[in-house]
Parts: structure tokens; sequence; C-alpha cells
């Protein structure tokens, strides 16, 4: 987890170099056009950090296997899960501020040259689901993941309180 938290800081970095960017180099078209280049270059190699990540994470396996204390494990993991669905969330968040971010400097008219290929890149790079992580390729990790655990569990409660009056 604190590997995407780190990811998640160096992308706020990335933002907030990105907007100096863009007030910095207004006149000096030179300097400019290569900053936005390296920024891009920033952009993939975190986007590529990430999948790295996501690699190294499926092949840890979330479920560890089963302790002699089972309700102990139970707890642990769905606290492990809790946290990582709200780091995974974060970091979405980040990199869709980031998207936004390049979608409001494409509809500026001073959005030329290498700024206006970076961000269209950028765009490209986020367009495809790849930079979601996937749980063995089942469903997505993020704060939905959370949620429809607490729905499912609350509506086989519901099952269960129904059997035990019926009777």
């Amino acid at each position: 987890m604190r590997m995407l938290k780190l990811l998640q800081m160096q992308l706020e970095i990335w933002i907030d170099e990105v907007k100096i960017t863009e007030n910095h180099f207004m006149n000096d078209k030179q300097n400019s056009n290569q900053k936005w280049l390296e920024l891009f270059q920033m952009y993939v190699d975190i986007q590529k950090a990430f999948k790295i990540y996501k690699k190294v994470y499926a092949a840890q396996k979330p479920f560890v296997l089963l302790s002699s204390d089972f309700g102990a494990w139970v707890i642990k993991n769905i606290i492990l899960h809790t946290l990582l669905c709200g780091m995974y969330e974060k970091f979405y968040t980040t990199v869709n501020e980031a998207q936004y971010m390049c979608t409001m400097m494409l509809s500026q008219d001073e959005c030329i040259g290498e700024q206006r290929i970076m961000c269209k890149n950028i765009l490209r790079l986020n367009k495809s689901p790849s930079y979601m992580y996937n749980l063995m390729g089942l469903f997505q990790v993020d704060a939905k993941l959370l949620l429809s655990f607490v729905g499912l569990l609350a509506t086989y409660a519901v099952v269960l309180l129904q059997f035990y009056f019926d009777e």
C-alpha cells in the first residue's frame, strides 16, 4: 500500500509541475516544448510503475492462507481490503484530476505544440481501463467494490434473519 501512496504522491507532484509549466513557459516556446516532452515522459513512467505494482501485487495473491484463528483472519482481511480500496480510489481520483487538467488545457486557445500533444496522449493513455486494477480479472478494486461488499453482507443478513424468524 505504501507503493501505491508513493505513486499517488508522484502523480500529485506531476500535476503541480504541469500547472507551474503552464504558467511559467508561456513565451519561451523552445524550452516549453522540451519541458512538455519531459512531463509526458514522467507521466508515462508513473503509469509504467503502476503496471509493475499491479503485477507484483497480483502475484502475491491478496488472499493469504487460513490461520488457526478464522475470525481474526476474516477481520484482518476485511480491514486490509478496506484500506486497499481506499488507496486505489485515491489514486484513481488523482488520475482523473490529471485527465481533467489536460481537458481544461486543451479547451484553451493557448494550448499549442507539444503541450497539446502531451494532453492528447495523456487522455489516450487513460482511455483504456488498463490503468485500473482488476482483482484476478473479475472486478475492479475501487470504492464501488467496498460498497457492493457491504451491500452483499446486508442482503445475506436480511435473508438469514428472515429464515430465523420464520421458524
